[in-house]
């Protein structure tokens, strides 16, 4: 696929939930064998630091985000301690992970985890929209795949290190990325890719270790005396009478953006990123509503938020190359099919237009090689260079 040439900052990203289907198999770096078949330290207390950045640990920042951070404050530190524990995968989830490597998982069961933290009560590391997150327990097959990895050690002359391969994902490993979060990202052989995909394991002493109960005993007696009665007698109904009907009538379909939208491209002040096509095609797939967001800082006001949404029943068309389509190659009748404006895909200005399919943009033209979209596309009328 050619470089794509736009002059404005820009940003695509398709809207994102949790899939239930896995990416597209890639052929995974190699391990390096181990002389003796390794043993998960089960139970044990742990910290996580990147290969490439031991001066830092993992740390819970919130429920979507695993960074490395430096520590900072006293032992124990909950935030950056977590516990190496038996798999919550179930022989039966499998039936969630289309992406399972079944041969794989028959001679590499016993090096299989789930990473808990030291909360209390524990939440789990899980992977969603293809980065590490904290979540509490949920009983389900995905849940329970999302938050199971097989574990490896390697071995080399600077030290013992740790990958961490997704069992639903099983081309795709744990990695540090430069923004220090942690991702489900494709390695290779290559030296960068294999240290971004390392952890360094610090076990954790006794009194490192969070405590499981107060360190203060409780008091045997309440230090002040309950009150007799309640201050304030309890009224003796409701001071609002509930409404007979809902206040405001429901919308249709959710009015609020997705969970998540995935960055596949963006371009000058946003920074730079490309996704590889089966990485993208495996992301739109996971797409509820089959919408693509165009984000572009310098446009004109009108184009600055598009919302690209198809209409195919099962799925992009065979062959189709939707990330080419729109970055390169604006083609439509005539060059391309299943790209016919307001049949096969439309346009809007906000999500929730899109959801509701309404205000869709009137006019639109296609087919100059080498030039993306929007090309001269507008809510009412031709606008070009945008």
């Amino acid at each position: 696929m050619s470089a794509p040439n736009f002059a404005a900052p820009e940003y695509w990203a398709p809207e994102y939930s949790t899939p239930e289907k896995a990416a597209p198999a890639a052929p995974p770096y190699t391990e390096a064998p181990n002389p003796l078949p390794f043993k998960p330290p089960m139970h044990k207390y742990i910290s996580l630091s990147p290969r490439n950045h031991g001066e830092l640990n993992l740390k819970i920042v919130d429920a979507q985000n695993i960074q490395a951070r430096a520590n900072s404050g006293s032992s124990p530190r909950t935030g950056t301690t977590f516990q190496i524990m038996p798999p919550l995968y179930k022989e039966g989830d499998e039936v969630a992970a289309n992406n399972m490597n079944s041969p794989f998982y028959k001679s590499n069961k016993d090096r299989l985890v789930s990473i808990q933290t030291a909360k209390n009560p524990p939440t789990y590391l899980r992977h969603s929209g293809y980065q590490l997150r904290n979540h509490p327990y949920e009983e389900s097959s995905l849940f329970r795949l999302d938050s199971t990895f097989y574990m490896n050690k390697e071995e080399s002359d600077d030290g013992e290190y740790y990958t961490f391969r997704a069992i639903n994902f099983h081309s795709l490993y744990l990695m540090t990325e430069s923004d220090m979060k942690i991702y489900l990202r494709q390695a290779d052989d290559s030296e960068t890719l294999r240290e971004r995909a390392s952890f360094v394991l610090h076990e954790l002493s006794p009194t490192d270790q969070p405590t499981k109960s107060p360190t203060d005993p409780p008091t045997k007696s309440p230090t002040d005396p309950p009150t007799k009665s309640p201050t304030d007698p309890p009224t003796k109904y409701p001071t609002d009478p509930p409404t007979k009907y809902p206040t405001d009538t429901p919308t249709k379909y959710p009015t609020d953006t997705p969970t998540e939208w995935v960055s596949v491209y963006t371009k000058g002040t946003l920074s730079e990123t490309y996704a590889e096509d089966n990485l993208f095609n495996a992301i739109w797939a996971q797409s509820p509503n089959q919408i693509l967001r165009r984000k572009c800082l310098v446009c004109a006001s009108t184009h600055q938020d598009i919302y690209y949404r198809r209409f195919d029943t099962s799925g992009l068309p065979s062959g189709f190359d939707l990330l080419d389509l729109v970055l390169n190659n604006w083609f439509s009748d005539g060059k391309i099919n299943h790209n016919t404006f307001n049949v096969d895909f439309k346009l809007y200005s906000t999500y929730d237009d899109a959801l509701n399919d309404k205000n869709q943009w009137k006019s639109c033209n296609f087919n100059d090689p080498g030039v993306g979209f929007p090309r001269d596309c507008g809510p009412t009328g031709y606008i070009s260079h945008q």
